[in-house]
């Protein structure tokens, strides 16, 4: 991986959503923290009660929850999306959501390469959408506080900064955008937690691998770790912060922590293409079948071993393809002096019963299109 690309990585939280982009220099975050832990006092009782309902309802197919009004989307708006990285498959799904929802509205829509990835060039590609009369921008899974100099220019040229999936603080500092579109990152790591309770009856022994260094990975562990906490018959054999690496180091060290903690048998991981790597790992030990791995953003290899069984048993989907829609309505209340809403999109659970039977993105047929047409007054 080029230093660059690292870094783009590091700006944002869309997480490497695809394997090849990970060729590259291992970056360690921290040494590796090894030690067993139970999570919670003997006097207090795992709620498995509790955990199934939490299941049941983050399996099931996801309802609208935007809102009942809205302005009149304005005419002749332009938005330049900047995408946390252009050869980043999860990156390009939240920018072609956007053109949708934008032309949907009348709006055109341009969508910045950013092939480097560095701070200096995504503040230099915000410069550049101001000096090219952009009505808003958009960061695509970019924290903004991690861009400065584009900050401070959209700020001083008075245009709207929405942040799609980045986790990014909602305010009015300098590095503050207008509004935060929330792929739901804390109740992603939540459902896995509560998923990996059910499973084991209230009894899992689980590895946990987290990138400490990305807003919203920090927020996805520390939501799976808020409900491991109260599960007092589960421990947490072995908690480690990871850095971008290539495949081969990474699943070395998902080897290396099976050899020392032979009584894992759940992998919880931050990032969707790292649990593939560690159900790959597994394969290759034999072990695929006694360890279970599960993570966060759902791309193709991770649904497809969970439909195959072979290493991963459940993952939490944020669907990308369905961020637009908020993202633009979000313009539309900045471009109308409003008060933004932080909007959400759908996150929904997908296990091997879901995948087996359903289609990408796996949301049951659900799409936020028809609400938010109707809301804009395009539909009836």
């Amino acid at each position: 991986m080029s230093g660059n690309i690292l870094r783009n990585w590091e700006l944002h939280h869309s997480y490497g959503r695809r394997r090849g982009w990970l060729a590259g220099t291992l970056v360690l975050l921290g040494a590796l923290v090894l030690l067993p832990a139970t999570l919670a006092s003997a006097s207090s009782r795992t709620n498995i009660a509790a955990a199934k309902a939490a299941v049941l309802a983050a399996e099931a197919v996801p309802t609208y929850q935007g809102p009942t009004s809205s302005p009149k989307p304005q005419p002749g708006k332009k938005i330049f999306v900047i995408p946390c990285g252009s050869a980043n498959t999860g990156c390009i799904e939240i920018a072609d959501s956007i053109v949708q929802s934008d032309n949907a509205v009348g709006w055109k829509t341009t969508i910045m390469s950013n092939t480097t990835g560095t701070p200096s060039t995504i503040s230099a590609d915000m410069t550049t959408a101001i000096d090219d009369g952009a009505s808003g921008i958009d960061l695509d899974a970019i924290t903004s506080n991690t861009v400065l100099a584009g900050m401070e220019a959209a700020k001083a040229a008075h245009i709207p900064v929405v942040d799609t999936d980045g986790d990014s603080t909602v305010g009015t500092a300098t590095t503050d955008v207008y509004a935060a579109i929330s792929g739901q990152t804390t109740q992603s790591g939540r459902e896995l937690a509560d998923y990996f309770i059910v499973a084991s009856n209230g009894l899992a022994r689980v590895a946990v691998f987290h990138v400490a260094t990305i807003r919203g990975t920090v927020h996805r562990y520390q939501g799976f770790m808020s409900v491991m906490k109260g599960c007092s018959s589960c421990t947490i054999v072995s908690n480690q912060a990871y850095g971008i690496v290539s495949q081969a180091d990474f699943e070395s060290l998902i080897k290396a922590t099976v050899a020392a903690h032979p009584n894992i048998d759940y992998i919880f991981l931050d990032i969707s293409q790292y649990a593939t790597m560690a159900a790959e790992a597994l394969q290759e030990m034999g072990l695929e079948h006694s360890i279970h791995v599960a993570g966060i953003d759902c791309l193709p290899p991770e649904v497809l071993s969970i439909k195959d069984n072979t290493g991963e048993v459940a993952c939490a989907e944020d669907a990308l393809t369905q961020s637009g829609w908020p993202t633009t309505n979000e313009f539309i209340r900045a471009f109308a002096g409003l008060k933004p809403l932080n909007e959400a999109f759908p996150l929904r659970l997908l296990t091997r019963s879901i995948v087996a039977t359903g289609t990408p993105p796996y949301l049951g047929g659900f799409t936020l299109k028809p609400y938010y047409e109707k809301l804009w007054g395009l539909a009836s």
